[in-house]
């Protein structure tokens, strides 16, 4: 559930990065507060992938497999929070800038 949680808040605060500025093209809006909220975007996503990966590896039998299991996650988690980050910006700068 605290996963869950973190992550929305991660994404709470991309979206809120999007409304503040267009950092991709860094032509409207206020740059430094949209820096401000993805920083704090990057550290709830950090917290929710390391929680992930520390409760899926721990269902995992041998050390190698926890290893393994760790890696996979972590990765897999990885790529979904960048595409999704990336989306919500987008989407956010469209809709509110």
């Amino acid at each position: 559930m605290l996963v869950v949680v973190l992550f929305a808040a991660s994404m709470h605060f991309m979206h809120q990065s999007g409304c503040a500025a267009d950092l991709k093209t860094g032509s409207t809006g206020d740059i430094s507060e949209a820096l401000r909220l993805e920083s704090g975007a990057a550290g709830y996503g950090l917290a929710s992938g390391t929680l992930l990966v520390l409760l899926v590896a721990s269902f995992a039998r041998s050390a190698l497999g926890r290893v393994g299991v760790a890696a996979a996650t972590g990765l897999l988690f990885y790529a979904v929070f960048l595409a999704g980050a990336f989306e919500v910006a987008v989407e956010a700068a469209k809709s509110c800038l």
